[in-house]
């Protein structure tokens, strides 16, 4: 019997903390504007001759005609970061089933269980491709796991090519032995190649990141478009321009923060604690689970 799908109510969805970075600076810069919109509502009710003089409401044309820009703008910022996230998850799906598919056809060949060394380097590979695109090979959790491995001749400069060269190594052994057929081989060489080829397609991304300037240029645009938005509007809603201008961050801020933050998919925002970004590939549940999968294959 199926069980009830949990109701979602819209109020914990609006309100809930989803990413407790980009939530905290949100609400800084929601603050600061929220007192820059005071302020200019005050000026206008104190200098209103001057703001008619200086026309201030056909602000709100350009302000208008610039909200489509900007529409362009953000638009164009998350998906070029979503197709970045997206790509990183992709490949990460193509580590999970090559990791899959070799365990099978090597336990069905050889039997993984007798060759606990290669159990060891297809299970925790993940793991160190993770660390390792995470820049967090010289952390404890990471050279107690290099300990554990116990490669032979490993090149510091990029571990997950040493695992791979040593597989390499075990199942051409097992053929030059005799032991496997060269059909067998063939059969599990491109899931080899093809644990390589996530390797570089990950680096690719994570050695290209957005250029500074276009990040720059983006926010250069939304700063501009906030800091015009309560002049012209303010003749028209008066402090009602405060509540809107919240919403237009939340919405558009929010937005490019989020980008920000998936364009890097695999170590989240500068290094912070990627438990606390929603929007950070889960690499530890990931690598657990084909490690999980690897043993479970192995002792079927």
């Amino acid at each position: 019997m199926n069980e009830p799908m949990p109701k979602v109510h819209i109020w914990s969805l609006v309100f809930s903390r989803h990413a407790g970075p980009i939530y905290k600076k949100l609400r800084t810069t929601t603050i600061y504007l929220s007192i820059y919109s005071i302020v200019v509502v005050i000026a206008q009710i104190l200098y209103d001759n001057t703001f008619e003089k200086l026309q201030v409401q056909n602000i709100g044309q350009f302000h208008l005609i610039f909200s489509f820009v900007i529409s362009i703008l953000v638009a164009f910022r998350v998906n070029t970061s979503y197709a970045r996230w997206w790509e990183g998850r992709s490949n990460w799906g193509y580590l999970v089933n090559n990791s899959r598919n070799l365990a099978l056809k090597f336990n069905t060949f050889i039997g993984l269980n007798n060759d606990p060394q290669f159990l060891n380097y297809l299970a925790h590979f993940p793991m160190i491709l993770k660390f390792h695109l995470r820049k967090q090979i010289d952390t404890p959790e990471c050279q107690a796991l290099l300990n554990q491995l116990n490669l032979p001749g490993t090149d510091r400069s990029h571990i997950p090519n040493s695992i791979i060269n040593e597989m390499y190594k075990i199942v051409n052994n097992y053929r030059l032995d005799g032991k496997i057929s060269l059909e067998q081989y063939l059969l599990m060489d491109p899931h080899l190649a093809n644990i390589v080829d996530v390797t570089g397609a990950c680096e690719k991304i994570l050695n290209t990141p957005v250029p500074a300037a276009f990040k720059i240029f983006v926010h250069k645009a939304l700063l501009f478009y906030m800091l015009v938005f309560p002049f012209g509007w303010v003749e028209k809603f008066g402090f009602l321009i405060i509540p809107m201008l919240i919403v237009i961050v939340d919405i558009l801020l929010g937005l490019e923060l989020v980008a920000e933050d998936i364009e890097s998919p695999f170590n989240g925002l500068d290094g912070l604690d990627c438990s606390l970004h929603d929007t950070t590939l889960n690499l530890d549940d990931i690598s657990q689970k084909i490690a999980a999968n690897v043993k479970s294959i192995a002792n079927s």
